[in-house]
């Protein structure tokens, strides 16, 4: 290993990589500092299978989600996580298959209610966050009373939190059907991306023996 003592002193340790001046084109020393497309061609072999992710206007730890997606993702190939000083991160997965499940599968994700907005890096891509005003994002809602269950008391409910749009076909056939999974109702809603989202909804429904509204 090379030291900053041991360098000065002309004692350079011979690493893995070849360190050497590489002087710029004749002419041109002041000028941009132009690396040729091979070179950077060659260099992002190793990353063709990564995803960059950003968060608006919050931050979370890497530590944190540095062990949450490898737990969540470790069945898809995940291999690293990155992040630099600007705060996107970078997933870099062992091939193609496992990274497109993740983004096909939305271009968001949601780490401790923040959504981390998803998008597939390639070489020379300008890293920018754009904001985004709306989500669409399929939530679960738990232990409803089978009196709940119609279309239009689920749309209440959902509006709670954002606009619904649709529902999954289990929700659609208990509510049309009356059968079917009744664990959670999963419905599609437009949430606003600049306001924090809600874990947990109070509903009032009517006890039909004292004709009270109850929690």
């Amino acid at each position: 290993m090379n030291s900053y003592a041991g360098v000065l002193k002309g004692k350079r340790h011979m690493g893995k990589i070849d360190v050497k001046f590489i002087p710029g084109e004749v002419g041109k020393e002041d000028g941009p500092v132009v690396i040729p497309i091979e070179n950077l061609k060659k260099a992002s072999i190793p990353y063709t299978n990564t995803l960059y992710g950003y968060m608006i206007d919050k931050k979370l730890a890497f530590p944190v989600v540095q062990k949450e997606l490898r737990r969540m993702w470790r069945n898809v190939g995940l291999e690293e996580i990155f992040m630099n000083s600007k705060g996107f991160f970078f997933f870099k997965f062992s091939d193609e298959q496992g990274m497109m499940s993740i983004l096909e599968g939305s271009l968001w994700l949601m780490f401790n209610n923040i959504p981390i907005f998803l998008q597939r890096w390639r070489p020379g891509l300008t890293l920018t966050k754009n904001r985004h005003d709306k989500i669409l994002i399929w939530i679960k809602i738990y232990d409803l009373p089978l009196e709940v269950w119609s279309g239009e008391n689920l749309c209440i409910i959902a509006s709670k939190l954002g606009v619904p749009l649709a529902f999954d076909s289990f929700t659609e056939e208990i509510c049309l059907e009356h059968k079917g999974r009744i664990a959670y109702a999963r419905i599609l809603v437009e949430l606003s991306a600049e306001k924090e989202w809600k874990k947990k909804i109070e509903i009032f429904i009517w006890d039909f023996v004292t004709n009270y509204a109850v929690v």
